[in-house]
């Protein structure tokens, strides 16, 4: 009667490679192709796609995207339990961060969202709606609680390794990783608290860029089934969206900006091109542009 397929208790490399592979899979996927249509970076073209360009969307248009959030961010949370019962710190760690990233990623997109009281099955199937200053402030102690967890003495008996697709269990990328995360959440409150966080953004930020040592990418393989999203979605649906059309390919036209053939299928079929689109396209994390760019506002 014990079904091999369904297990009640799995490794925590196995739910941090799952956790790692959902979120990637709709950040790099599902939640850009609203959110980029939407900001005009691409042109909604196919039947679909045409009525999302214009803002019209149902009731359960956005179930998968919010489903797989929760997916990834309820993985994490039963291997951070787990991993604390049994001393695993470096999966705290990466667990935490991760966890940041992801309900960062949620709270940006949706506003309220349930974190507080979520994650707890059965025992609270309508946990309570959290605001955004409480996230953010949420978010930011799972980047702390995840650096000192990463900075223990005792890694635990199960340390991340090639499970961690994104820095193959790295330590010292991860610590990076969260203070340049920290560093993003303190830009988007900073303007909000009256510029409370200036000197912690500039902080957690001159961090982030002197200890960086590699851009976190969530990887996709090198087949049709382990493809990048964007990929996939334009061996699937071709033509529903046209990535030349768009103001930031149109601008970059008029500009000629040589990154354009990176960014469009310049053929001129409207393809997305290969930095996002590529066959093995991960899904961004956080790079070491973004810390520039989070620079360049302070600047």
């Amino acid at each position: 009667n014990t079904n091999p397929n369904a297990p009640i208790k799995v490794t925590p490399a196995t739910q941090f490679l799952g956790a790692e592979l959902v979120v990637g899979y709709q950040m790099g996927g599902n939640t850009p192709m609203f959110t980029n249509m939407w900001m005009q970076q691409f042109t909604g073209v196919g039947r679909q796609a045409q009525i999302y360009n214009i803002y019209i969307v149902g009731n359960t248009d956005f179930d998968a995207a919010w489903g797989n959030m929760y997916q990834g961010m309820a993985n994490l949370n039963d291997m951070i339990n787990a991993a604390q019962k049994a001393g695993n710190n470096y999966y705290v760690g990466v667990g935490k961060i991760l966890m940041a990233y992801t309900l960062g990623a949620t709270t940006d997109v949706w506003g309220s969202v349930p974190y507080s009281q979520a994650f707890q099955g059965i025992n609270n199937l309508q946990p309570k709606f959290d605001d955004q200053k409480t996230l953010y402030a949420s978010m930011q102690k799972l980047c702390d609680d995840g650096i000192v967890a990463l900075g223990s003495a005792s890694p635990g008996i199960l340390v991340p390794g090639s499970d961690d697709l994104v820095y193959g269990g790295a330590v010292a990328n991860w610590v990076a990783l969260a203070h340049g995360l920290k560093a993003r959440f303190y830009l988007h409150t900073n303007k909000a608290d009256a510029g409370a966080d200036l000197a912690n953004l500039t902080a957690e930020l001159n961090l982030a860029i002197s200890t960086w040592v590699a851009d976190a990418y969530i990887p996709m393989g090198s087949t049709n089934s382990s493809a990048g999203p964007w990929y996939q979605f334009e061996q699937q649906r071709a033509g529903d969206i046209a990535f030349n059309t768009g103001l930031v390919a149109t601008t970059m036209v008029a500009n000629g900006d040589p990154r354009l053939a990176a960014f469009v299928d310049t053929s001129g079929i409207g393809k997305m091109g290969p930095f996002f689109g590529g066959l093995s396209s991960g899904a961004q994390i956080m790079t070491m542009a973004e810390l520039q760019f989070i620079q360049a506002e302070l600047d």
